[in-house]
């Protein structure tokens, strides 16, 4: 931990200082970063001046007692004494020493805690932008939705109006044959209102069908209900330029229930 802290300092500039038990391993520490070393004895005595002491030892018991900390807050100007962050497992200074000399510590109950802390903030900012996401996937996939649906929906409505005018062609023949073009006309007309309005009714069903259980259900009903209007349905879908529903894109996800 203490050779990722000597990197990180290098890497923007700040000087440090290596303290260690065995004075090669500090030379060498602070060889390779860029700093200066020094025995841990040499904590809190001498010239050094220190705004921040880590501490990361693998020792079983403190490696700075109380009498250590007194020199190194001796040493501080008033009002800077060092900030002790002490990453060991045992603790490289016991938090009542560091409090009856003065010095503020952070142990790795601390640290942890201020992790947490942080995760937590960035799980609620990430929590707002996935909100966001998710809202523009719905609405991107409710118009891939209609997209898709568009041919199909226009094969139906030109289903019902062909099927009305057919019918009302041979009402004329069979049943009003004296009927003027004029009169004719007219009926033709109400007839292909008519044929709209009840297009729309099936149309909001199947809507709601393929928002509910997905794209694919719609293309069921369609190539169960009729087969010609099944093949109308795909020959409209192939002439028009329109996204294509796959099911295995995760942008289009128009078979994927809406919720």
């Amino acid at each position: 931990m203490t050779e990722r802290c000597a990197r990180e300092l290098s890497e923007k500039g700040t000087p440090f200082i290596v303290y260690n038990r065995s004075r090669d391993r500090a030379e060498n520490l602070a060889r390779e970063f860029g700093g200066e070393a020094r025995g841990l004895e040499e904590i809190g005595r001498g010239t050094d001046i220190l705004e921040v002491l880590i501490l990361a030892t693998g020792a079983p018991e403190a490696v700075l007692g109380r009498a250590d900390l007194e020199m190194l807050a001796g040493r501080s100007d008033p009002g800077h004494a060092p900030l002790l962050i002490d990453m060991a497992n045992p603790p490289d200074v016991e938090a009542e020493d560091a409090t009856a000399v003065g010095l503020r510590r952070i142990g790795l109950d601390g640290i942890l805690h201020e992790a947490e802390e942080h995760r937590s903030r960035r799980l609620e900012h990430a929590a707002a932008a996935r909100d966001i996401v998710d809202q523009a996937l719905v609405h991107l996939n409710r118009k891939l939705l209609d997209s898709a649906l568009g041919p199909m929906f226009a094969a139906m409505q030109e289903r019902y109006r062909a099927t009305a005018l057919e019918g009302v062609e041979r009402l004329f023949v069979r049943h009003l044959p004296e009927l003027d073009e004029g009169r004719r006309e007219e009926v033709r007309r109400w007839a292909q209102t008519l044929a709209r309005r009840m297009a729309h009714g099936p149309t909001v069903g199947l809507r709601a069908l393929a928002k509910e259980a997905g794209f694919r259900a719609v293309e069921t009903f369609f190539g169960a209900a009729d087969e010609s209007l099944a093949r109308e349905v795909e020959n409209l879908a192939h002439s028009e330029e329109r996204p294509s529903p796959a099911a295995d894109s995760p942008s289009a996800a128009v078979d994927e229930k809406v919720s």
